[in-house]
């Protein structure tokens, strides 16, 4: 039976939403990251940023971003360096840990490969790992996000914008009775 599992869909699916809703059913002993987005610096540039999970995402303050896209130039730039040095550490377990969140992974982890080993290394362990995933194919998808897809110790969800009633709920109802929740 898989001991990790991770959702898949369009942005705005609801897949923070799910892992949200199932992390907060634990109570205590979930760690791992969260990406979120930073207010907009100059016209135009946004910023993404990696943090513990469960921390508060509105305060920024002393984070680096893990990637910065400015609309002007049409151009993408990911930080490697960050995941690794920041990302890495996150993904340790805490003591006591139930549950790894990992939300979300997507190519901007591409180079980060202190942190791809990080992930993997959670995806070997004893605590179960939920994340989401960008979805297979596209200009987004990258060999380590294949390589996860295709262990035999995960299972992908697809969470699709419509599902947001009944088939949300009984995706979360599975989760749950697949973690024992």
């Amino acid at each position: 039976m898989p001991a990790n599992w991770f959702l898949t869909g369009l942005p705005g699916a609801g897949k923070s939403t799910i892992i949200s809703g199932l992390a907060a059913r634990l109570g205590c002993g979930v760690g791992g990251f969260k990406t979120v987005s930073g207010p907009e610096g100059p016209p135009g540039v946004f910023r993404v940023y990696i943090m513990p999970y469960g921390a508060d995402g509105a305060d920024l303050s002393g984070l680096d971003p893990v990637a910065m896209r400015d609309r002007a130039a049409g151009g993408f730039r990911a930080f490697p360096e960050v995941f690794d040095r920041e990302g890495a550490a996150m993904l340790r377990v805490p003591a006591g840990g139930r549950l790894t969140v990992m939300d979300e992974l997507g190519f901007m982890e591409a180079d980060a490969l202190r942190f791809q080993e990080a992930v993997f290394a959670a995806l070997d362990g004893e605590i179960p790992v939920l994340g989401a995933i960008k979805p297979a194919g596209g200009r987004t998808d990258a060999p380590f996000l294949r390589e996860i897809r295709a262990r035999g110790d995960v299972r992908i969800f697809e969470v699709s914008p419509g599902g947001r009633g009944a088939a949300k709920a009984a995706l979360e109802r599975e989760l749950a009775r697949l973690m024992g929740l």
